[in-house]
């Protein structure tokens, strides 16, 4: 049952994400940038429905804070699956997302993607990458955009939690811009690797904001990991490890 239900998702998710990059391709001469990000977000309530319906995965968000309206945020979450690059856009809006170069060349999928305004890097050149992320990552959230991170820079094969790099926490040292730290297992649900989908709930994990003040590097790197970490213990239902 588990694989069949498996092999029924896959169909309509491959026409969902179609039908996702025509409407942004369609719509980007006329919308404005945060209009299309609005428009791309409403689709995850299809894909988590559907996986619901589907695969017997529900997603529960969870906040530990009321959020001010009109505050950004460097939102730093944990990478376990295609799931959380699509879909934690909706914990803030607007959103933008740091991704990689590669998802661009994809046909049709990549040429969409690029009409929301993400911060492209190319994990191969890291110091490029990191200037990029510090540049253009400062003047989205100064337009008024929330900046959506995976520091891990690729998905974690539970149940280690791979190492997270300081640039959401080195971004927001230098942007004075607090992190949101987010945490959730969905590589527990949809793991890497695999096609099958495990039914449980999806848990999300949307943490106090941590503001940079006047720590030191040292001490605020300490304070954001340390939240990072006690809540990905929370979210996941097995054991894990740390890198």
């Amino acid at each position: 049952m588990l694989v069949i239900r498996s092999m029924i998702f896959y169909p309509f998710y491959i026409l969902l994400v179609l039908a996702w990059a025509m409407t942004i391709l369609l719509i980007t001469p006329w919308v404005a940038l945060n209009k299309r990000i609005a428009i791309s977000s409403s689709f995850t309530n299809f894909y988590e429905k559907w996986i619901f319906l589907c695969c017997g995965i529900r997603v529960v968000y969870t906040y530990e804070a009321t959020l001010p309206l009109q505050q950004n945020y460097i939102i730093m979450a944990n990478h376990e699956s295609a799931w959380d690059a699509y879909c934690l856009t909706v914990i803030r809006q607007p959103s933008v997302t740091v991704l990689k170069q590669e998802l661009l060349n994809i046909p049709i999928f990549g040429l969409a993607v690029s009409m929301l305004k993400p911060i492209s890097v190319n994990r191969k050149q890291l110091i490029q990458s990191m200037k990029r992320i510090y540049s253009q990552g400062q003047e989205r959230l100064n337009q008024g955009y929330n900046l959506l991170i995976f520091p891990q820079g690729t998905r974690s094969k539970l149940p280690t939690i791979g190492k997270f790099n300081p640039s959401a926490i080195n971004l927001s040292l230098a942007s004075g811009y607090p992190i949101l730290p987010v945490a959730h297992n969905s590589g527990e649900l949809l793991p890497v690797g695999k096609l099958l989908k495990y039914p449980g709930t999806l848990n999300v994990c949307i943490g106090k904001p941590l503001h940079p003040g006047n720590y030191s590097k040292k001490e605020f790197s300490a304070l954001v990991m340390s939240s990072m970490n006690a809540m990905l213990k929370q979210v996941h239902k097995s054991p894990i490890k740390f890198q």
